[in-house]
């Protein structure tokens, strides 16, 4: 049902292009993170969405917490000062850890930094927060099994979906691969 309501392109347009699509109303949902929240709001600064967490067979999948943004620096640099006083910088001046987050369309992950843009999805994140059903994957993911699981499962829908295989036979083939998988 998924492909047959999708684009033909589906498997090569790349995110910004599908988060346009959203925007613009030529989609009715998609698969996404709040990576796509700054995506939406450039094209769209009032785009109204909600979010909702991605379905299990249980029916009781929780939204994903996982902090997505991420500073490297290079262990090797002569300049490990520099780089110090740089993340003290952002880590301490909450004005500018504001202008940040609202930049880049992004929660808090400092104490005490509240981002001021308007986020559509809020609502939704605070009711599942309430109602406890917000899972932290810092550490990793449980909800979503990875480590072969996922990707031979990705191989057996993409198979599906182009016609290459029974949607019985995808199935059959998840279910084989539970009890080797982390998910127990």
């Amino acid at each position: 049902m998924i492909f047959d309501n999708t684009y033909p392109e589906t498997f090569s347009t790349e995110q910004t292009d599908c988060d346009a699509k959203m925007v613009q109303g030529e989609a009715a949902m998609k698969v996404s993170g709040s990576w796509s929240i700054q995506n939406f709001l450039d094209i769209d600064e009032s785009f109204n969405f909600g979010i909702f967490p991605f379905p299990n067979q249980t029916g009781d999948s929780k939204l994903i917490f996982e902090p997505n943004i991420t500073i490297m620096t290079s262990a090797k640099s002569e300049h490990q000062d520099a780089i110090n006083c740089v993340l003290d910088v952002m880590t301490g001046n909450k004005d500018l850890a504001v202008e940040i987050y609202d930049y880049t369309k992004t929660a808090a992950m400092l104490k005490d930094v509240t981002p001021t843009f308007t986020n559509p999805s809020q609502e939704d994140i605070d009711k599942y927060a309430a109602d406890g059903m917000i899972v932290d994957v810092t550490l990793g993911n449980n909800q979503l099994v990875w480590g072969g699981f996922q990707e031979e499962n990705a191989k057996d829908i993409a198979a599906w979906l182009q016609g290459d295989e029974t949607f019985e036979e995808a199935l059959a083939a998840s279910d084989g691969r539970v009890d080797a998988s982390s998910a127990n």
